[in-house]
């Protein structure tokens, strides 16, 4: 399940505007039926994110308790918000 953060500030800053507790849903959901493998995808390296803010998302994946949490450095790609601001010289931390 590609959740990417669980912290409502992060999924803004990557231009994801949904409520940050669906993933979180969505995920014990997913671990609670009958599906074996759930895997949970967290990205790191947002712009303005802290050790604290990915410390907190590594241990709510932890307590939802998936069979696999994989990690991902942010990749900036064009037509992302961070790519858009990217090819207009514009620098935001947004967070």
């Amino acid at each position: 399940m590609g959740i990417q953060s669980f912290d409502k500030q992060e999924l803004q800053a990557m231009g994801r505007f949904y409520d940050a507790s669906l993933g979180e849903e969505i995920a014990r959901t997913g671990v609670a039926s009958e599906i074996s493998n759930i895997n949970l995808d967290l990205i790191y390296g947002i712009p303005g994110q802290n050790f604290e803010r990915w410390k907190k998302n590594l241990l709510t994946a932890i307590e939802i308790g998936p069979a696999t949490i994989t990690t991902y450095p942010l990749v900036i790609r064009n037509r992302t918000v961070y790519g858009k601001q990217m090819t207009k010289g514009i620098r935001n931390d947004f967070i």
